[in-house]
């Protein structure tokens, strides 16, 4: 109920400036996913176009998340060992969409290990993970592909989607 609540909240608080807010949005970066919360131990993400990614098509940002659930649901049904995800919920609240996820013990680029955290401006493959990559791509019947990185103009040959985040938690 505490995400629920804490969704409840950021819906209810549509419109108001970011300063008279309760419950401020995070400077937590990224663009894709919308407006991002941190409360208590949740992370959440608002389901809104905020930046354009869609044409301004709220439903289209709604539908990306809910794409996201599908993909972690994936991830969940390949039981593979070693791979893990966050415990999520995806609440619909009068007709706004928002993700609540669980905090995960990771420290930014520190502990990615494969995929980009910034839009494929810099991309990892490194360790152990990489096989695990593979593994999961076999199971969803993905083809591996070229990437190109964007601040080197290199190559690089990735299993899964490189906007993905494959971190070794600090736990």
């Amino acid at each position: 109920t505490f995400s629920l609540q804490t969704s409840q909240v950021i819906v209810n608080e549509i419109g108001l400036d970011n300063k008279t807010k309760r419950l401020p949005p995070s400077n937590v970066g990224g663009v894709m996913g919308g407006e991002k919360y941190v409360y208590g131990n949740v992370f959440f993400k608002f389901a809104v176009d905020k930046h354009s990614l869609f044409g301004g098509d709220e439903e289209l940002a709604q539908k990306s998340a809910a794409n996201e659930i599908r993909a972690m649901n994936a991830v969940i049904e390949s039981k593979l060992a070693h791979v893990h995800i966050t415990l999520t919920a995806l609440f619909y609240i009068l007709g706004q969409c928002i993700i609540a996820t669980a905090l995960i013990p990771i420290k930014g680029s520190s502990t990615l290990r494969y995929g980009s955290a910034d839009a494929a401006q810099t991309i990892r493959r490194k360790g152990p993970i990489i096989a695990l990559a593979h593994q999961l791509a076999l199971s969803l019947h993905l083809k591996p592909h070229f990437v190109v990185e964007r601040s080197t103009q290199r190559r690089v040959l990735m299993e899964l989607c490189a906007d993905i985040e494959g971190h070794l938690g600090t736990d």
